[in-house]
Parts: structure tokens; sequence; C-alpha cells
């Protein structure tokens, strides 16, 4: 039996991330990725929090840890 947990890394943050805010996210998604290896699907959350430049950033920064997918980065309604 797999087991599934909700790992969120992004805290309470809306819209923008500040440089240690995104860092700190980016440190957390390191600590799940090391031991899971590049064989467990990593999958990120975004809760539609972001504004589309952070959105992109965060996706850019994200590449190393080779997640499987960012799901709703940005509100549904920001088109």
């Amino acid at each position: 039996m797999s087991q599934s947990r909700n790992v969120d890394p992004f805290g309470s943050v809306w819209l923008r991330l500040e440089r240690r805010e995104r860092d700190r996210a980016l440190q957390i998604i390191a600590a799940v990725r090391e031991p899971a290896g590049p064989q467990v699907e990593l999958m990120i959350e975004g809760h539609g929090r972001f504004d589309v430049p952070t959105a992109i950033g965060l996706a850019q920064e994200m590449v190393p840890f080779r997640p499987t997918w960012f799901e709703e980065p940005i509100p549904p309604e920001a088109i």
C-alpha cells in the first residue's frame, strides 16, 4: 500500500514571495526530492495563489527537482 502525504512548501504567501520565502520553499522541495529519489513523481500544488511572474519564476527554479507538475500556480480567473 502506498502512502500519500501533502506538503505545502509555500506557507501562507499570496501572489508574491520574498527571496527568503522563495529560498525556504525551494529548500523544502529539495528536502522532499532528495530522499524520494528521481523515480518518485513530485507533484507541487500552487493553490492558485501566485501572480504570473512569481509562478513563472518558481517553475523555473523548480526545474532541478524535476516535478511531475506544478498544479494551479495562478488563480483560475487570471487569464
